[in-house]
């Protein structure tokens, strides 16, 4: 199983690469089966805005909780039959310069 994100383009540069990918044989995120509204998009936006909580707290480090991570895993799991697969989103630059930047665990 490989695990693509693609970044550093805009949004629709990086739906067209990512379209282009997918013909190629790359699979969109599955959601979690537990879930099925969630996938790797949408637990990523929901754990940028919890880090920006976070931030606005001061904490040194990301910790989405428990709750958080036990998604995460659920959409690993769901996505392992993948050969490959993926999604594409702009914010990740962004979201690794500040983490770097403010020297935070990543």
């Amino acid at each position: 199983m490989k695990c693509i994100c693609v970044t550093g383009a805009i949004q629709n540069d990086l739906d067209l690469i990512f379209n282009i990918m997918q013909q190629s044989g790359i699979k969109s995120s599955q959601p979690s089966e537990r879930n099925e509204l969630i996938d790797m998009q949408t637990w990523q936006e929901q754990a940028l805005t919890l880090d920006n909580d976070s931030l606005a707290e001061n904490t040194a480090t990301f910790n989405p909780g428990r709750f958080m991570e036990q998604m995460a895993s659920d959409i690993f799991v769901a996505n392992l039959k993948s050969t490959a697969w993926g999604w594409a989103d702009s914010r990740i630059p962004q979201y690794f310069r500040h983490a770097l930047s403010t020297k935070r665990r990543v």
